[in-house]
Protein backbone atom coordinates (compact mmCIF):
# COMPACT_ATOMS: atom_id res chain seq x y z
CA UNK A 1 0.00 0.00 0.00
CA UNK A 2 1.14 3.54 -0.70
CA UNK A 3 1.41 6.14 2.06
CA UNK A 4 -1.81 7.75 0.80
CA UNK A 5 -3.64 4.40 0.95
CA UNK A 6 -2.35 3.84 4.48
CA UNK A 7 -3.57 7.27 5.58
CA UNK A 8 -6.99 6.53 4.06
CA UNK A 9 -7.05 3.15 5.83
CA UNK A 10 -6.35 4.87 9.17
CA UNK A 11 -9.17 7.36 8.54
CA UNK A 12 -11.51 4.44 7.83
CA UNK A 13 -10.29 2.60 10.92
CA UNK A 14 -11.06 5.69 13.00
CA UNK A 15 -14.47 6.34 11.43
CA UNK A 16 -15.68 2.75 11.64
CA UNK A 17 -13.62 0.70 14.11
CA UNK A 18 -12.71 3.59 16.39
CA UNK A 19 -16.34 4.70 16.69
CA UNK A 20 -17.64 1.12 17.03
CA UNK A 21 -15.19 0.33 19.83
CA UNK A 22 -16.07 3.53 21.71
CA UNK A 23 -19.55 1.95 21.87
CA UNK A 24 -18.36 -1.59 22.53
CA UNK A 25 -16.01 -0.61 25.36
CA UNK A 26 -18.15 2.11 26.95
CA UNK A 27 -17.89 0.39 30.35
CA UNK A 28 -14.22 -0.46 29.95
CA UNK A 29 -12.31 2.44 28.41
CA UNK A 30 -11.30 5.53 30.33
CA UNK A 31 -11.04 8.78 28.33
CA UNK A 32 -8.10 9.87 30.51
CA UNK A 33 -5.95 7.29 28.66
CA UNK A 34 -6.37 9.28 25.46
CA UNK A 35 -4.82 12.38 27.01
CA UNK A 36 -1.45 10.69 26.58
CA UNK A 37 -1.91 7.81 24.17
CA UNK A 38 -4.37 6.32 21.70
CA UNK A 39 -5.80 9.48 20.17
CA UNK A 40 -7.72 9.25 16.91
CA UNK A 41 -5.48 8.88 13.89
CA UNK A 42 -2.44 7.55 15.76
CA UNK A 43 -0.51 4.89 13.88
CA UNK A 44 3.03 3.75 13.16
CA UNK A 45 4.60 1.99 10.20
CA UNK A 46 7.06 -0.53 11.68
CA UNK A 47 8.72 -3.04 9.31
CA UNK A 48 5.96 -5.61 9.95
CA UNK A 49 3.17 -3.30 8.71
CA UNK A 50 0.54 -0.86 9.93
CA UNK A 51 0.21 -0.44 13.69
CA UNK A 52 -3.12 1.20 14.53
CA UNK A 53 -2.63 2.68 18.00
CA UNK A 54 -6.07 4.05 18.84
CA UNK A 55 -7.62 1.06 20.60
CA UNK A 56 -6.99 0.21 24.23
CA UNK A 57 -6.35 -3.40 25.18
CA UNK A 58 -10.07 -3.90 25.94
CA UNK A 59 -10.46 -5.83 22.66
CA UNK A 60 -8.41 -8.63 24.26
CA UNK A 61 -10.95 -9.25 27.06
CA UNK A 62 -12.43 -12.33 25.36
CA UNK A 63 -11.67 -14.36 22.19
CA UNK A 64 -15.05 -13.50 20.67
CA UNK A 65 -14.46 -9.79 21.08
CA UNK A 66 -10.93 -10.12 19.71
CA UNK A 67 -12.22 -11.90 16.62
CA UNK A 68 -14.97 -9.32 16.06
CA UNK A 69 -12.51 -6.44 16.31
CA UNK A 70 -9.98 -8.10 13.99
CA UNK A 71 -12.67 -8.92 11.42
CA UNK A 72 -13.91 -5.33 11.47
CA UNK A 73 -10.36 -3.97 11.19
CA UNK A 74 -9.78 -6.10 8.09
CA UNK A 75 -13.07 -4.88 6.63
CA UNK A 76 -12.05 -1.27 7.26
CA UNK A 77 -8.83 -1.70 5.30
CA UNK A 78 -10.73 -3.38 2.46
CA UNK A 79 -13.37 -0.61 2.51
CA UNK A 80 -10.68 2.05 2.26
CA UNK A 81 -8.89 0.34 -0.65
CA UNK A 82 -12.06 -0.50 -2.61
CA UNK A 83 -13.72 2.91 -2.19
CA UNK A 84 -16.59 1.66 -0.02
CA UNK A 85 -15.48 4.01 2.76
CA UNK A 86 -16.80 7.01 0.82
CA UNK A 87 -20.33 5.82 1.68
CA UNK A 88 -19.70 6.00 5.44
CA UNK A 89 -21.58 9.05 6.77
CA UNK A 90 -19.40 11.01 9.15
CA UNK A 91 -17.54 14.22 9.78
CA UNK A 92 -13.81 13.67 10.30
CA UNK A 93 -13.43 16.35 13.00
CA UNK A 94 -16.44 14.99 14.90
CA UNK A 95 -15.08 11.43 14.59
CA UNK A 96 -11.79 12.56 16.12
CA UNK A 97 -13.61 14.32 18.96
CA UNK A 98 -15.83 11.31 19.70
CA UNK A 99 -12.86 8.95 19.88
CA UNK A 100 -10.64 11.28 21.92
CA UNK A 101 -13.40 12.00 24.44
CA UNK A 102 -14.82 8.45 24.45
CA UNK A 103 -18.21 10.04 23.77
CA UNK A 104 -20.34 6.91 23.87
CA UNK A 105 -23.65 8.65 23.11
CA UNK A 106 -22.32 10.38 19.99
CA UNK A 107 -20.57 7.18 18.86
CA UNK A 108 -23.81 5.25 19.25
CA UNK A 109 -25.68 7.82 17.13
CA UNK A 110 -23.03 7.65 14.41
CA UNK A 111 -23.12 3.86 14.39
CA UNK A 112 -26.93 4.01 14.10
CA UNK A 113 -26.73 6.42 11.14
CA UNK A 114 -24.37 3.97 9.39
CA UNK A 115 -26.14 0.79 10.50
CA UNK A 116 -26.89 -0.49 7.00
CA UNK A 117 -23.30 -0.21 5.75
CA UNK A 118 -21.91 -1.42 9.09
CA UNK A 119 -24.10 -4.54 8.92
CA UNK A 120 -22.94 -5.17 5.34
CA UNK A 121 -19.37 -5.07 6.63
CA UNK A 122 -20.30 -7.52 9.40
CA UNK A 123 -22.00 -9.79 6.85
CA UNK A 124 -18.66 -10.62 5.24
CA UNK A 125 -18.05 -13.03 8.15
CA UNK A 126 -21.53 -14.58 8.46
CA UNK A 127 -24.56 -13.61 6.38
CA UNK A 128 -27.25 -15.00 8.72
CA UNK A 129 -29.55 -12.09 9.57
CA UNK A 130 -29.77 -12.79 13.30
CA UNK A 131 -26.03 -13.32 13.50
CA UNK A 132 -25.46 -9.89 11.95
CA UNK A 133 -27.94 -8.39 14.43
CA UNK A 134 -26.09 -9.98 17.34
CA UNK A 135 -22.71 -8.67 16.19
CA UNK A 136 -24.14 -5.22 15.53
CA UNK A 137 -25.65 -5.18 19.02
CA UNK A 138 -22.37 -6.32 20.59
CA UNK A 139 -20.75 -3.18 19.19
CA UNK A 140 -23.78 -0.93 19.70
CA UNK A 141 -24.79 -2.01 23.21
CA UNK A 142 -21.34 -2.88 24.56
CA UNK A 143 -19.33 -5.99 25.32
CA UNK A 144 -20.42 -6.13 28.95
CA UNK A 145 -23.96 -6.96 27.80
CA UNK A 146 -22.70 -10.18 26.21
CA UNK A 147 -19.61 -11.33 28.10
CA UNK A 148 -20.22 -12.69 31.59
CA UNK A 149 -17.10 -11.21 33.20
CA UNK A 150 -14.86 -9.05 31.04
CA UNK A 151 -12.28 -8.90 33.84
CA UNK A 152 -11.82 -12.69 34.11
CA UNK A 153 -9.04 -12.89 31.53
CA UNK A 154 -7.89 -16.35 32.69
CA UNK A 155 -11.28 -18.01 32.23
CA UNK A 156 -12.12 -16.08 29.09
CA UNK A 157 -8.90 -17.21 27.41
CA UNK A 158 -8.60 -20.66 29.09
CA UNK A 159 -5.33 -19.76 30.77
CA UNK A 160 -4.25 -22.47 33.19
CA UNK A 161 -0.95 -23.89 34.37
CA UNK A 162 -0.85 -26.25 31.40
CA UNK A 163 -1.28 -25.22 27.78
CA UNK A 164 -4.76 -25.57 26.33
CA UNK A 165 -6.05 -24.12 23.10
CA UNK A 166 -7.80 -20.89 24.07
CA UNK A 167 -10.40 -20.92 21.35
CA UNK A 168 -11.54 -24.54 21.30
CA UNK A 169 -13.90 -24.31 24.27
CA UNK A 170 -17.62 -23.68 24.08
CA UNK A 171 -18.47 -20.08 23.20
CA UNK A 172 -14.88 -19.08 22.47
CA UNK A 173 -15.27 -19.16 18.68
CA UNK A 174 -17.93 -17.23 16.84
CA UNK A 175 -19.32 -20.34 15.18
CA UNK A 176 -20.16 -22.16 18.42
CA UNK A 177 -21.18 -19.05 20.40
CA UNK A 178 -23.40 -17.72 17.64
CA UNK A 179 -26.41 -19.87 18.55
CA UNK A 180 -26.27 -18.78 22.23
CA UNK A 181 -26.34 -15.15 21.24
CA UNK A 182 -29.06 -15.63 18.63
CA UNK A 183 -31.23 -17.37 21.22
CA UNK A 184 -30.52 -14.49 23.60
CA UNK A 185 -31.58 -11.95 20.96
CA UNK A 186 -34.79 -13.89 20.33
CA UNK A 187 -35.49 -13.74 24.06
CA UNK A 188 -35.37 -17.53 24.40
CA UNK A 189 -32.51 -17.49 26.89
CA UNK A 190 -32.71 -14.79 29.51
CA UNK A 191 -30.77 -16.30 32.39
CA UNK A 192 -27.06 -16.84 31.84
CA UNK A 193 -27.24 -15.40 28.33
CA UNK A 194 -23.76 -13.99 28.69
CA UNK A 195 -20.91 -16.30 27.80
CA UNK A 196 -17.84 -17.06 29.87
Amino acid sequence: MSNEQLKEAVKCLDAVLGIATVCMFKDMDDPRRRMLYGKAGEYRLPPHGLEYRVLSNAWLCHPLITNLVLDLARNCVVASVTGVFKYWKHNEEETIRIINECDYKAAKKLLTVNKELFCKMLATVDKEELSIKVRYNMFHKGATNYIKDITDFNSNWNITTEWKGCCGSVNKKWRNANRSFIDYEKGEIIKNAKVA
